[in-house]
């Protein structure tokens, strides 16, 4: 899978670019957890290219995960896309002239899960029976006033 993800800087000289489409295994983020389970294949979209003494990768990546809903704590699947991600590394620190980027496709992803997330979309059923216990945004509201 090394390979997948790696970019051979000799192949992207004169101006040459290189398109990047890969399927990766929801395992290769290393990430399950109880609370967070990737259950998609990981879909990496787009090209490599030289710029002066920089590498350029501009990517779209996108994957989904199980979680709890925030509100009933029921089963969600959540989608994560990141249309436009860019990447620039100096050639200078790319000193073998092969550039892995499984990380920084994997961090990508990671920082994008959602510290909470809602089923149905983001719209739970059970969220109008709790309503009365949400606070409605109006922030003169003190609710320890009157003790």
């Amino acid at each position: 899978m090394s390979d997948l993800l790696s970019i051979y800087i000799d192949r992207l000289a004169l101006g040459k670019s290189e398109n990047i489409e890969v399927i990766l295994p929801f395992d290769f983020l290393q990430a399950d957890d109880e609370d967070v389970r990737f259950c998609a294949p990981i879909s990496v979209k787009g090209e490599a290219y030289v710029a002066d003494d920089h590498l350029i990768l501009r990517l779209s990546l996108g994957t989904q995960f199980s979680t709890k809903c925030a509100i009933c704590n029921g089963a969600c699947e959540v989608q994560i896309s990141l249309e436009h991600f860019y990447q620039t590394v100096p050639l200078a620190k790319i000193p073998s002239a092969v550039f892995n980027f499984g990380d920084l496709v994997r961090d990508a992803l990671l920082l994008e899960i959602p510290h909470s997330s809602e089923c149905g979309g983001g719209s739970c059923q059970e969220r109008e029976g709790l309503k009365k216990y949400f606070s409605n945004g109006d922030s003169n509201v003190r609710p320890f006033e009157d003790l």
